[in-house]
């Protein structure tokens, strides 16, 4: 859970230059954020879910921010519909993405 706390905190430090060393970290750590978001420990679950919010400005995409703050911000998330509409709208916004963010997983 720390380790995701980090990788939030490191957005107040971040450039929106899609191509800075932080940017390409954030999409690197999407799907496992994503994945860990419904895991069985609670701790990382609020860890993944903290900084996905923190970190979502940064990645270059105004649906995918919407999307997230709205599914985040609920009391109860259905993790499965959320994970449908998400993905959608990364294959629609980061094409050339998809291989990297399977390979990273």
């Amino acid at each position: 859970a720390e380790a995701f706390f980090v990788l939030g905190k490191l957005a107040k430090c971040a450039s929106r230059d899609p191509q800075s060393y932080l940017c390409r970290q954030f999409h690197s750590n999407l799907v496992c954020l994503l994945l860990h978001l419904n895991g069985n420990s609670k701790e990382v679950s609020r860890a993944c879910n903290s900084t996905l919010r923190q970190i979502i400005p940064f990645i270059g995409s105004d649906e995918a921010l919407s999307k997230i703050e709205e599914q985040l911000g609920k009391p109860v998330l259905d993790y499965t519909e959320f994970l449908r509409d998400i993905s959608k709208q990364f294959i629609k916004d980061f094409p050339d993405r998809i291989h990297s963010y399977v390979k990273d997983c």
